[in-house]
Parts: C-alpha cells; sequence; structure tokens
C-alpha cells in the first residue's frame, strides 16, 4: 500500500507513513468486517471529513464510568463476534 502511494516519489515514504497508516486503520477487512482500530480500541478513528461535518464518536452515557463501561463492554462484545468470525 505505502509502495503504490509514493511510487511517484519513494524517497520521502516517511513523510507519507502516517496517512497510509490512518488508511489502513479505517480500512473494514473482509473476515472480520471491522477495520483493525476498531476490533483493538471499539470505534472507528475520525478521518478529516468527520470533523468538518461534525461526526461525533462519543458513547452515550450520563457520566465518565457509564461512557467507559459501555466502551469496554462494545470492544468485548467486538473481540467476540470476531472470535466466532473466524
Amino acid at each position: 500500500m505505502l509502495r503504490s502511494y509514493c511510487n511517484k516519489h519513494p524517497k520521502l515514504w516517511d513523510e507519507n507513513l502516517c496517512y497510509v497508516q490512518h488508511a489502513y486503520n479505517r480500512a473494514k477487512h473482509s473476515s472480520t468486517q471491522r477495520s483493525p482500530f476498531e476490533t483493538c480500541f471499539g470505534f472507528t478513528p475520525r478521518s478529516p471529513l468527520d470533523f468538518v461535518f461534525g461526526k461525533d464518536i462519543a458513547v452515550d452515557g450520563h457520566s465518565d464510568v457509564d461512557k467507559k463501561t459501555k466502551l469496554i463492554e462494545q470492544i468485548q462484545e467486538i473481540h467476540q463476534a470476531e472470535k466466532e468470525q473466524l
């Protein structure tokens, strides 16, 4: 992926690494139907367009403890679903 992204200027690959990494982390994989980032952290990383259009990734809940508990439960559900799929 990095090679195809940097084919015009191969010596500048290190400057483009963060963009390729972000794209890879947001891409859904065919085996899990989730991105690697979502598998680890329970949500998809935000893109610049999410900031422009104001999409919010906050977890619903009344307190910080509720949000953290909900996020942990969501991650555990994702991991269980992926184990079943694989």
